[in-house]
């Protein structure tokens, strides 16, 4: 997705975020799912994460995405780590899921009202490769 403007927003000033893209002014009202946040959960619930390897494990993954001013996704990137040398290959499983959604977001706003580009964020806390505990920033 193409940018509208020369002036990016983010949803939080977590650190991981911060780091991963830079320290972006938080706008009046953030990206939303569309589709409401049942089926956000319900998407990532019946598409988890398909590798026999992450039996047994638990980790938390979280996925940042800018949502253009015209509320199209895309620039998708992992800005969680992990101390083991299977997360990286969950991690990127978990980015094409996310990629894949079937998922539409309507804009962030500025102070205005004008619908501004913004980055999102997704956290999993993965069970066994299940990606059913998730959330957005909202």
């Amino acid at each position: 997705a193409s940018l509208c403007g020369t002036k990016m927003y983010s949803v939080n000033k977590g650190a991981l975020l911060d780091v991963a893209v830079g320290n972006n002014d938080r706008p009046a009202t953030v990206p939303e799912c569309v589709e409401g946040i049942d089926s956000f959960k319900d998407y990532f619930r019946y598409h988890p994460i398909k590798d026999g390897r992450g039996a047994g494990m638990i980790f938390k993954i979280s996925i940042a995405f800018q949502v253009n001013c015209n509320g199209e996704a895309g620039n998708y990137r992992i800005i969680s780590n992990y101390n083991n040398k299977l997360f990286p290959e969950l991690a990127a499983k978990a980015l094409e899921i996310v990629k894949e959604a079937p998922l539409h977001w309507s804009p962030a706003k500025d102070g205005d009202g004008n619908a501004v580009d913004c980055w999102q964020v997704i956290d999993f806390t993965a069970v066994e490769c299940s990606l059913a505990k998730c959330d957005y920033i909202r």
